[in-house]
């Protein structure tokens, strides 16, 4: 039996959050909670058990206890990057990789990220030891290239991959223009561009008494979990108040979040939730992976290189952040307005799963009973 090592938390899990602080939620789940999701997607492949390796682990003490490397990636490919400890520990390891999710982050598809040493060095060691790297989409497999890395396969992302309904699609498409009755947002970024999206998101939720969806960070997790704040957490809550709505009051605020704001520690708890909502539309990737693989129709609000990526990869309707800000419908008209490609979305997962068996094949990996029920 192929010994796995895995890096990520293998069931999507941030364990005994309940006993932890927010800090401690951020540094689990890799300073954002939406990787639980792609985490869980990828060991729900996995045939058999696998050991959970982290980027700090002495890799010579590793060496005897696993026989491949499994890297469930996110947008590693980020000029801010430095995964010298990453690329060390791959090098030192020199075991066979299995990589995918793997994605280049920019705001916009013509520049190319300038990636630091010690990111291309892991770019180039991982592609030494494997057959193939697994991107999220068209933009990652430019930007590998650019630095000379060749050997890439579009993979979007093993999230997709969570529920092995093969109906999904179908129940999907049949929700879709169903009434609201109880929306989500993943969503709580403060980019520039997103001003108006993220401000008219928080509105609509107030409005419609929905549920704001929390990935990060750790200060407006202490908000809702009712944590001792910082000066930084501060600062922090301050400029996001100020972002969505300078008249908005900071008690308003404070309650709004204790009211209608939700964060998950787990990939399960976070479908489940899910199955309890009608519709979703947010900024977050994986917040709007989730509410489709638990059936739920949703709208990604793109912004960048790699929410355009992804989404068109795994065949999740989409929406710019513009063209969201101009919308002048409410929700119901907007699911009336994008369409939902049932076929596509059924084929696609169909072929993920085909490269998925391929790649894990090509490293000894046996695949699961989760794999095989899509092939």
């Amino acid at each position: 039996m192929i010994r796995v090592g895995f890096i990520g938390s293998p069931r999507g899990v941030v364990p005994e959050s309940f006993c932890n602080s927010s800090e401690y939620l951020m540094q689990h789940s890799g300073q954002n909670l939406g990787n639980l999701a792609f985490w869980l997607g990828f060991t729900r492949l996995v045939g058999g058990n696998v050991l959970q390796v982290r980027w700090n682990d002495n890799p010579e003490a590793l060496k005897n206890r696993i026989d491949v490397l499994v890297i469930a990636a996110a947008n590693f490919l980020m000029e801010s990057n430095d995964l010298s400890i990453l690329r060390d520990l791959v090098e030192t390891l020199n075991k066979p990789v299995l990589i995918s999710g793997l994605g280049a982050q920019s705001e916009d598809e013509s520049k190319i990220p300038d990636l630091q040493e010690g990111t291309i060095g892991f770019l180039k060691a991982v592609a030494s030891r494997c057959e193939n790297i697994g991107v999220r989409g068209d933009f990652s497999k430019k930007v590998c290239e650019h630095y000379d890395v060749k050997n890439i396969t579009n993979l979007g992302c093993p999230s997709i991959l969570i529920n092995n309904n093969q109906n999904l699609g179908k129940e999907i498409s049949l929700r879709w223009n169903a009434d609201l009755t109880h929306l989500s947002s993943a969503s709580a970024s403060i980019k520039e561009n997103l001003r108006r999206t993220e401000s008219k998101l928080f509105k609509l939720i107030d409005k419609t008494n929905g549920k704001y969806i929390i990935q990060r960070p750790a200060a407006l997790l202490k908000v809702i979990r009712h944590e001792s704040l910082n000066k930084t957490d501060l600062e922090y809550i301050e400029k996001f108040r100020k972002f969505i709505d300078p008249e908005m009051t900071t008690s308003y605020f404070y309650n709004f979040l204790r009211k209608n704001s939700i964060y998950f520690t787990t990939a399960h708890s976070w479908l489940e939730y899910l199955k309890c909502t009608s519709h979703a539309v947010g900024t977050r990737i994986h917040g709007s992976i989730l509410p489709t693989s638990a059936g739920i129709p949703s709208i990604c609000i793109t912004h960048d290189t790699r929410t355009r990526e992804l989404s068109k990869s795994v065949f999740i309707p989409s929406i710019t952040s513009t063209e969201f800000s101009q919308f002048d419908g409410t929700i119901n008209d907007l699911f009336s307005t994008i369409t939902f490609d049932e076929i596509g979305f059924y084929e696609r997962r169909r072929e993920l799963a085909t490269n998925y068996e391929k790649m894990f094949k090509s490293v000894g990996i046996n695949i699961s009973a989760h794999l095989k029920s899509f092939l």
